[in-house]
């Protein structure tokens, strides 16, 4: 028997589903609402802010797109079944005219069946269910005959439109190469095969949003799709997309593009990326529009492209391929080719993200979701192997993830799935030295009501479409600066967090504060905590006293005089893996020694920043006593002590634990509007090594 003494390093490697033994110790059993950076540990996740009650409807779905031109152009672009709105970041709706009517918005699920993409001032939205078609214009032009090449054209008896078909030229791109006599500038022209189908119908196309500064409106309007000019469909076939669904939208290498089937197609190179159909059947163009096949040995319906690394990534759910053209050459049909990259399994729904040298996305079974990464190889490369960033969690993420989106300033990557729509879940991740040194995955809970339906990043701040029984609500979370820091001192964590001054009414002797939500399932725990203007008392709380409203709530006293903070209170929670000893006295890995007992005796936590920290132990599983111990930054005899008021601090947070590590269940928690920062512990106990036998 020996007492021992292990630290544990960080905490900052989040939750693993592993065998206790096979974990890292800086891996947790349970992570609720934390937030673990290198640079400042783990800390209680920033609040949710509310922004404004956008409307008072429900949405059910909705799909967002951010419009993030400058400091002062960024907007939240939402369409939902037959209507697309766009709100400022404030919350404010901005007026969206809609020239052509409404009626290609209409979808049976926003999220499945929308897709947007921005090139420049414009924001192209896309309706995956409508099958493109043309319009029943034709290429006009009486066909007199064949001649066998250019110069066989007839020089007399000519009448203005004649067309004669050139079917004997060498030219690569000869047959289906019609010229047309012009009367006027008496020449010929290259034109298509009159009768022909040349006009995409606009209706079955996708849409274009455009800003008018001088009017501070948008308007969502059909596009002007360039029509055939030349050839006929053996010679100049028509883009891949007619006939058949848009699957994706994207813009790739100067060029607009789109995925139907198993095809791709990559409109004329700009400025003009409304054009695809050549522009000639006797000369091939660099700026030619591009047409390919994902040719595979099984059908590989395209969902998703992604550039990524100078190459362009195409998803089929069991197979991804890459564009790509030889190196040194342009990017144009006759050098480009669209091959087999990998065969993982990929969601159909969520678009894979690309950020930096990583690209992630998401694959998953019946109950479950997971995730892979790409890397771009040392020669700049997509690598033919995408490690499953979700090896350690199978069971965490629950199948349905149909937004993916990364913070890139944070290294943050947040899923949403319909397994749980009032919970986020976190991959926090870093790379040093081309050495991933973080891998963390965790959860956000929120209210239980919540219904999320939609989230976007613009720099290190997270915008969050949610939906409650009262409406659909804007709010945000500022995940590097909260503006409750500078007015306090520390980050006023509550949940639906707003900043508001009563209204003290002498005659009831209660003060008024007007909630810009509906209330009625929060009067149970909404709080009331005073803004840094209350000298010498800022971040103390107010007791409430009644809800008169669904909209209102009062507390005795007048409390009139400054802004106060409400919002909901959430708790974070860190559980502990089973504790081991290992030979590495800094406990930094190593295989843990099994053969015998270790009976941990006290824990040790290393904050700082931290108003409030409570341990629960509880020595053996469903155990009927679960034993509390509480730090609250409060210290008597400290000379910055204040009644009433919060004290924020650093210093070690021990506790006793006096149990068994297998059987011991140790969890942290803070569930107060004062933050927490956890940057180490350290155990110690007595280890009885067994001779023989099972651990």
């Amino acid at each position: 028997m020996g007492r021992e003494r292990r630290p544990i390093p960080s905490l900052l490697n989040g939750v693993s589903q592993m065998p206790s033994s096979l974990r890292h110790p800086s891996q947790c059993q349970l992570q609720v609402n934390g937030y673990a950076s290198l640079a400042e540990g783990l800390s209680k996740r920033a609040p949710t802010q509310h922004v404004d009650k956008i409307t008072a409807s429900l949405w059910g779905d909705a799909s967002t797109h951010i419009i993030n031109w400058s400091a002062t152009e960024q907007w939240i672009v939402v369409c939902i079944d037959n209507d697309l709105k766009v709100f400022e970041l404030d919350g404010t709706e901005v007026t969206v005219n809609f020239p052509d009517g409404k009626t290609y918005l209409n979808v049976t699920d926003p999220v499945t069946d929308f897709a947007h993409t921005s090139i420049g001032d414009t924001v192209y939205v896309m309706n995956k269910t409508i099958t493109v078609a043309q319009t029943v214009a034709v290429a006009g032009g009486t066909l007199q005959g064949q001649v066998q090449d250019f110069a066989s054209l007839p020089t007399s008896g000519l009448a203005n439109n004649d067309v004669y078909e050139i079917v004997g030229d060498s030219s690569l791109y000869s047959e289906g190469y019609f010229m047309k006599w012009n009367a006027t500038d008496l020449v010929w022209y290259e034109c298509a095969l009159p009768g022909l189908e040349t006009t995409i119908d606009p209706t079955t196309m996708p849409m274009a949003l455009t800003y008018s500064s001088g009017s501070g409106q948008f308007t969502l309007a059909e596009v002007a799709w360039d029509i055939r000019t030349a050839g006929n469909t053996v010679s100049l076939p028509d883009p891949d997309f007619i006939g058949r669904p848009l699957r994706d939208i994207f813009f790739y290498r100067n060029r607009l593009g789109f995925l139907s089937g198993e095809y791709i197609s990559l409109s004329r190179s700009g400025p003009n990326y409304h054009d695809f159909f050549y522009q000639s059947a006797s000369t091939e163009l660099a700026t030619d529009p591009i047409n390919l096949r994902a040719a595979n040995v099984r059908v590989s319906t395209l969902d998703s492209a992604v550039p990524f690394n100078k190459q362009l990534v195409c998803f089929s759910p069991k197979t991804q391929f890459v564009l790509s053209t030889a190196v040194g050459q342009v990017l144009r049909g006759s050098s480009a080719a669209l091959d087999v990259s990998t065969t993982y399994s990929a969601s159909a729904i969520a678009a894979p993200y690309a950020v930096g040298n990583s690209m992630y996305f998401a694959s998953e079974d019946s109950l479950f979701a997971n995730v892979r990464e790409y890397s771009a190889s040392s020669q700049n490369e997509l690598s033919n192997v995408a490690e499953e960033v979700t090896a350690h969690v199978p069971q965490l993420v629950p199948a349905g993830v149909y937004k993916n989106v990364v913070v890139e300033d944070e290294d943050a990557m947040f899923l949403l799935t319909t397994g749980n729509q009032s919970r986020l879940y976190l991959y926090k991740y870093f790379w040093l030295n081309e050495e991933k040194v973080q891998s963390a995955w965790s959860y956000w809970d929120f209210d239980a009501n919540d219904t999320i339906l939609n989230i976007e990043a613009i720099d290190s701040s997270l915008y969050l479409l949610i939906e409650r029984t009262d409406g659909v609500h804007l709010e945000v979370i500022d995940l590097t600066d909260d503006p409750s820091l500078s007015d306090l001192g520390f980050t006023c964590l509550l949940d639906k967090r707003f900043s508001a001054t009563g209204s003290f009414s002498i005659g009831t002797g209660l003060t008024t504060w007007t909630i810009p939500y509906d209330a009625t399932t929060e009067t149970l725990s909404l709080q009331i905590v005073k803004g840094g203007s209350w000298a010498g008392a800022e971040g103390s709380t107010i007791a409430v006293n009644s809800y008169p409203t669904a909209t209102t709530v009062t507390a005795v006293g007048d409390y009139s005089a400054y802004p106060c903070y409400l919002g909901i209170p959430y708790t974070f929670q860190y559980r502990f893996s089973e504790q081991f000893l290992r030979e590495d006295q800094q406990n930094e890995g190593g295989s843990p020694i099994l053969q015998g007992n270790l009976q941990l005796h006290n824990f040790h936590l290393r904050f700082y920043d931290t108003g409030y920290l409570r341990a629960e132990v509880t020595p053996r599983v469903n155990a009927a006593s679960t034993f509390t111990y509480v730090y609250n930054g409060m210290t008597l005899g400290d000379a910055g002590l204040i009644i009433g008021s919060p004290r924020i601090g650093k210093g070690v947070f021990s506790f006793p634990v006096v149990a068994n590590s297998k059987n011991v269940v140790i969890d942290i928690f803070n569930d107060k509007h004062v933050p927490c920062a956890l940057v180490s512990a350290e155990w110690n106990g007595t280890f009885t090594s067994k001779s023989g036998g099972g651990a």
